[in-house]
């Protein structure tokens, strides 16, 4: 133990070593408690670690390096959580429960680390270890918790939890079936707890908005899509984006989507607008999905490994209003897809938001704004839309807390934090 402290002092010797044998070394300084001969040390880590942090919606993880968007291995993410736990940091509070979810997924599901990743027994166990102590601390290791949601009177969600029976609760509630609010006030959605111990609580509006969305959203995926003609000589999309269209003609939607973090499944949703028609690649052999993956990361991978480690291209499946992609895992970066589409009926047309987001976690998701496109019967050349404005990206992404206008570069913050950032707890 003396060897290991005095290798520890020295700033030389700490620095070679791995982030996670200084976490392990931490953990014993602090169970030394009051004679922690290191405490400076083991602050250090603690600060590296929380550096290292990234949300990632209702999640957070360690990633390998502050830079990277690689998360850290499953054993240093339990070890990180206990680190964490132990020090007491105020400024990770917010965040714990979130690495907590982040480590009850298995490490962010099965595109945390890559599609065929599957962590050892005794990673799970250490996992478990770690949990059963965030679960000590929050009062949750025998749980007798009972929860109740209502909207405007009517109760949507009830669940209890006890010790041996602690599985998720989901319900569904249809908009007709709920009350309308009393003349002059809002609707809420309220949430009551009793008893003892931590739940958690996810609640989503499926919807059709009454007006076009002006702008993109963005709330850790980006959305970018472009509409261009067919070059006959290449089969591809050449030329400007779109406005008009002449009828019958062969057109390709571009659908980009960005991402800082490597994610688990992701769905991506193409509704088609009335005038343009989908063909299948599966019936039409000679259409290409277009498929391409822009891999961004700290870490230079063979192509063989990338193609067998992360799937490449994800599933189609191509209806005559939706195309949707849906991706087993998808690498930080950039994916492309495209669809070629004949114009087929002429007319002014929406063209509905395209989304993006992933299955386990839909609040990380991102949409185009609505556009349209005209098919016209009497013209023999199409026209050109006006270039869009470049996104702006919002102050640290506002911090997983809310959602970012790209068109403004600002944060809607989510209840509870504000901020530039939305970094700071409402009191």
């Amino acid at each position: 133990m003396q060897s290991l402290l005095d290798a520890y002092r020295n700033r030389t010797i700490r620095s070679g070593m791995s982030r996670e044998t200084r976490v392990v070394l931490s953990l014993l300084l602090l169970g030394m408690g009051s004679s922690n001969p290191l405490p400076s040390a083991v602050n250090a880590t603690v600060t590296e670690v929380t550096s290292a942090l990234r949300i990632q919606g209702r999640t957070a993880y360690v990633s390998v390096a502050p830079s990277s968007s690689s998360p850290a291995s499953l054993d240093e993410q339990a070890l990180c959580l206990l680190l964490l736990l132990r020090s007491r940091s105020a400024s990770v509070a917010q965040t714990l429960p979130r690495l907590a979810a982040y480590l009850a997924a298995g490490g962010g599901g099965r595109g945390g680390r890559g599609y065929y990743y599957m962590p050892s027994w005794s990673s799970q166990a250490l996992a478990a270890v770690a949990l059963a102590e965030y679960d000590r601390t929050r009062g949750s290791s025998q749980p007798a918790l009972d929860l109740t949601a209502d909207a405007n009177g009517l109760a949507v969600l009830k669940a209890s939890f006890r010790t041996g029976a602690v599985r998720p609760v989901t319900n569904s509630t249809a908009w007709e079936d709920l009350p309308a609010p009393a003349k002059g006030q809002t609707g809420e959605l309220n949430f009551q707890v009793s008893g003892r111990g931590e739940v958690s609580v996810a609640a989503s509006l499926h919807f059709v908005p009454a007006a076009p969305l002006p702008s993109p959203v963005y709330r850790g995926l980006y959305v970018e899509a472009t509409l261009q003609m067919v070059d006959p000589a290449t089969g591809r999309p050449a030329g400007q984006p779109l406005a008009s269209v002449p009828l019958s003609s062969l057109v390709v939607l571009t659908v980009q989507i960005s991402t800082p973090d490597d994610l688990s499944a992701v769905t991506l949703s193409v509704m088609m607008p009335g005038g343009l028609e989908p063909l299948d690649p599966a019936l039409n052999p000679d259409v290409s999905s277009g498929c391409l993956l822009d891999f961004v990361d700290s870490y230079t991978w063979g192509r063989f490994f990338q193609r067998w480690w992360w799937p490449v291209c994800p599933a189609q499946e191509t209806r005559p209003a939706v195309v949707t992609f849906n991706y087993a895992a998808l690498r930080s970066g950039t994916s492309t897809v495209s669809i070629t589409a004949v114009a087929a009926s002429a007319g002014t047309f929406v063209f509905p938001p395209i989304r993006a987001s992933v299955d386990e976690q839909p609040e990380l998701m991102g949409s185009t704004a609505t556009s349209s496109i005209t098919v016209c019967a009497d013209c023999a050349k199409p026209t050109y839309a006006k270039p869009a404005p470049p996104p702006k990206a919002c102050p640290a992404a506002c911090s997983g807390n809310g959602s970012c206008d790209p068109g403004t570069g600002t944060c809607a913050c989510d209840e509870g934090y504000k901020g530039a950032d939305c970094s700071a707890a409402v009191a």
